[in-house]
């Protein structure tokens, strides 16, 4: 019976450090995007400017 609770243990931990994971991955995926957002954004902007300047 023991050995059955320390594997159960083992396994809910794993689950818990793949749900972790899972979330990491998303967040780093939503700051990735946001960033790229960003950087496009910017280059969008610089270029308005750009041509503004130029007419």
């Amino acid at each position: 019976m023991n050995y059955l609770r320390t594997v159960f243990n083992q396994l809910r931990k794993v689950q818990w450090a793949r749900i972790n994971v899972a979330a990491l991955d998303t967040v780093l995926c939503i700051i990735a995007i946001l960033m790229i957002a960003a950087i496009f954004y910017g280059i969008d902007m610089s270029v308005n400017e750009f041509v503004q300047k130029i007419l």
